[in-house]
């Protein structure tokens, strides 16, 4: 860290690619995605044995219905690469609303997500008035709302019986990775939110969109990943603790870029569960 001046700008590249998937080419047209209505009974509606809170109701106005959800453990569900490819040249919005899935004159689609139930939700909301496009949109009220279950699969054999070389194996394979990575990594980002300034937003991506993690092992240290053919990094100095319930906190002190790992223990074995840390 302090001892290493390039970290900060390498580990930046290095993030900003992981982040940055290639997205599908631009649709100003696209259609929102098919929501079907499940708000008959709105103040008892279920998701798997989870009620889902009062607030969420027909005609609720969104920014009181997303506190809510919120409240009771649902969040923000975020594929970027996604809805810019919907929303084509209304793309800025996937940047102020990590829910937002899609949009068009009639409404917009909003995705989140409950780690405890597993379950999705997916909910239809007014489409935003024409404002500024530095500023979060102003959704309209409630439509209608459906939810759907996330599935999870029998991730194998652990490959390591310590934790130390279950990270390093980890790192080093993709395959591994995509096992044992849960199926919803909660990430914690900055979001902007226009004229509010910057605020850390707590949210949900799933197993298959998630490209955060980082770090390579290699010759006894740890680096940040690069391409085969980029210049050699400089090691870093990697931490790791362990915390309650046998889970370990993987993370590179000092660095901006908000470099952290979260691993919980899963039946004989562990899976990546959060990247906890938003960039400064």
């Amino acid at each position: 860290m302090s001892r290493n001046a390039c970290l900060v700008p390498l580990l930046a590249v290095v993030m900003l690619t992981a982040a940055c998937k290639p997205s599908a080419p631009p649709q100003a047209d696209a259609a929102v995605a098919p929501v079907q209505a499940t708000a008959a009974a709105p103040s008892s509606a279920t998701v798997a044995d989870v009620e889902l809170p009062e607030a969420l109701k027909t005609g609720a106005g969104f920014p009181e219905a997303r506190a809510a959800l919120a409240a009771a453990g649902w969040l923000p569900l975020q594929d970027r690469t996604d809805c810019m490819g919907k929303l084509g040249g209304r793309s800025a919005l996937c940047y102020s609303t990590p829910e937002l899935a899609s949009c068009d004159d009639a409404g917009c689609t909003l995705e989140f997500a409950n780690a405890e139930a597993m379950q999705r939700l997916s909910l239809m909301v007014g489409a935003p008035a024409d404002s500024d496009p530095d500023e979060p949109p102003a959704f309209g009220a409630v439509k209608s709302w459906a939810s759907s279950a996330i599935g999870e699969t029998d991730p194998g054999a652990c490959p390591a019986a310590d934790f130390d070389g279950f990270l390093k194996i980890f790192a080093a394979d993709v395959l591994v990775r995509a096992r044992f990575t849960a199926p919803l990594v909660r990430v914690a980002q900055t979001i902007d939110r226009g004229d509010a300034g910057d605020q850390s937003q707590q949210t949900y991506v799933e197993a298959g969109n998630y490209t955060g993690f980082a770090l390579s092992h290699r010759d006894g240290a740890w680096y940040p990943s690069v391409d085969a053919d980029a210049p050699r990094p400089a090691p870093l100095d990697v931490r790791i603790s362990a915390e309650e319930g046998g889970a370990y906190f993987v993370s590179v002190p000092g660095n901006v870029e908000g470099v952290s790992y979260r691993f919980e223990r899963h039946g004989d074995c562990w899976r990546l569960t959060a990247d906890p840390d938003s960039a400064i």
